[in-house]
């Protein structure tokens, strides 16, 4: 049954084949480490690329960890069940195998399964475990068999972005490169001292809608709105894969308010708000950007609350407007029914 999206329109399933990691980075979102065991089966993995089918908009399915290569087997069947249901896939790795005799021809076999694409994460804190040198082998090996390439480039104080694309020029401009910085999200909390995060600080601008294009899926069966580091709060929970399909959380996601607002001006929206209710100088005093800011207000009980008030009374004032005032585009916003959407804490 394909349920119809108007609003809600994600375009990747994000899942997550494991929490296990062969290298233990001291920024890491989802605390994987090579002491966890935890994986995915194929059985749930097929059921929620099933469930996808009922969200038309989705194309792609985007493979996460942990270390997908641990779990080699089980990487290249979910490739392949993906492209039975008509999706390509792509994985995102810390390319850990770049130097390995066996790493071409396993990549030429997860590509005839339907791979198209490698991200490879990298920071000084990868670096500690692996060099750029195997970064650039293992780019250098998914190239050779056809595969597009990204490199993830998590930025502290310390990266000198340069270097790090000048460690790829023999590669020219075949290697695309993606920059996000530390947030202290996971385990960068307690593991990345302060002076580590980055120095360059933005006024959070921007609205969630590219965020919003992937469809994150845990391994406890939780379904969020985005896979940023800091986008894994209980506020931006969607629903349970035990309890609904995809297709049906997604649906719901239509008349979620918070989403509503995130997706169309952003969580900068809401720093004013928080600044005025700021008389312990709790908050910090810049951001490294937008998802930066939405982890600081919605990882904590006291301002996450404050954020869904808001959120409502936004709703409420565009509801008051004449029609031809309200958003008019194809958003959640314009999306809510009479503005009488579902509650902005999920239970």
């Amino acid at each position: 049954m394909t349920i119809g999206h108007a609003y809600a329109c994600p375009e990747v399933l994000g899942l997550l084949l494991t929490s296990k990691c062969n290298i233990s980075c001291r920024h890491c979102c989802n605390d994987s480490h090579p002491a966890n065991s935890e994986s995915a089966s194929l059985e749930r993995i097929a059921r929620l690329i099933d469930e996808a089918s009922e969200i038309p908009s989705i194309r792609e399915v985007g493979i996460s960890g942990g270390e997908p290569f641990l779990y080699l087997r089980l990487l290249k069947e979910t490739i392949s069940y993906a492209r039975t249901c008509g999706y390509t896939s792509s994985v995102t790795t810390n390319g850990f195998w770049g130097s390995s005799p066996a790493a071409g021809r396993q990549l030429e076999e997860l590509k005839d399964a339907g791979l198209g694409a490698v991200n490879i994460s990298t920071s000084p804190f990868h670096q500690e475990f692996l060099s750029l040198s195997k970064i650039l082998g293992a780019a250098k090996t998914a190239l050779s068999v056809g595969l597009k390439v990204t490199v993830n480039v998590v930025s502290t104080s310390a990266t000198e972005i340069d270097d790090v694309r000048g460690a790829f020029d023999e590669l020219g401009d075949k290697v695309r490169f993606v920059v996000m910085p530390c947030l202290p999200a996971g385990r960068a909390l307690t593991g990345v001292e302060q002076q580590e995060f980055p120095t360059d600080f933005t006024w959070p601008l921007g609205n969630c809608r590219e965020h919003f294009k992937k469809l994150a899926v845990d391994l406890s069966g939780d379904v969020y709105p985005c896979c940023s580091p800091g986008g894994f709060t209980e506020p931006l929970r969607m629903g349970s894969g035990h309890r609904s399909t995809l297709g049906e959380i997604v649906k719901a996601s239509d008349q979620n308010k918070l989403l509503a607002v995130l997706e169309s001006v952003g969580p900068g929206f809401f720093l004013p708000f928080l600044r005025q209710q700021d008389n312990d100088g709790e908050i910090p005093k810049r951001f490294s950007d937008q998802c930066h800011l939405c982890h600081f207000m919605l990882s904590s009980p006291k301002y996450a609350e404050k954020v869904a008030e808001w959120a409502e009374m936004l709703v409420s004032d565009l509801a008051a407007l004449p029609e031809s005032e309200r958003p008019a585009d194809n958003s959640r916003l314009a999306g809510l029914k009479e503005f009488g959407a579902q509650s902005v804490l999920p239970t």
